[in-house]
């Protein structure tokens, strides 16, 4: 799970005893208490991610097609669209096979990722665009470091060392 809720339950939810393992052997053993709490916490995740889709909607995002045509509804894989912004969000119910899964990601007119608010607010997302996401310092004039990492002139060095190795982009 990602942003803007990450999970808080750890431990390790499957266990491989000898005998248990990938195919042809018996499947893993899952910690049903572990699953049970993730999908709880989950839960609240994805009607979250719910209210901030319709938030972002109800201040004039455009919905578009859904996220993977006719393979899941809009309302579980959504992009919307303003002013040149972009939000990509899942809000995936899960089941008995799958946890349920919630994310939000923004990226400004540049291209360049935004840390998502944990609840809609417009005002917070075009402040994004002017905050370093290493440093925190706004208002900054970001720049581009590896795919889509919004950082300030002053963390652009250490960032590029950390994240673009060589081949990072190949």
């Amino acid at each position: 799970m990602d942003g803007p809720w990450p999970d808080t339950t750890e431990g390790t939810l499957w266990s491989y005893p000898p005998g248990h393992g990938r195919f042809p052997l018996k499947p893993g053993i899952r910690n049903d208490a572990l699953w049970s709490a993730k999908e709880t916490e989950r839960r609240m995740f994805v009607e979250l991610a719910h209210k901030w889709r319709e938030a972002a909607i109800a201040d004039g995002w455009q919905a578009e097609q859904p996220t993977y045509g006719d393979h899941e509804p809009l309302e579980q894989a959504w992009k919307l669209r303003r002013d040149g912004f972009t939000i990509q969000g899942l809000s995936r119910p899960g089941g008995d096979k799958m946890l349920p899964s919630a994310s939000v990601h923004v990226w400004g007119p540049d291209g360049l990722a935004i840390a998502p608010p944990a609840e809609y607010d417009f005002t917070a997302i075009v402040r994004g665009s002017q905050t370093c996401s290493e440093c925190g310092a706004h208002p900054v004039a970001t720049e581009r470091v590896a795919f889509a990492n919004r950082v300030c002139a002053e963390c652009a060095p250490d960032a590029r060392r950390r994240h673009e190795t060589p081949g990072w982009c190949d």
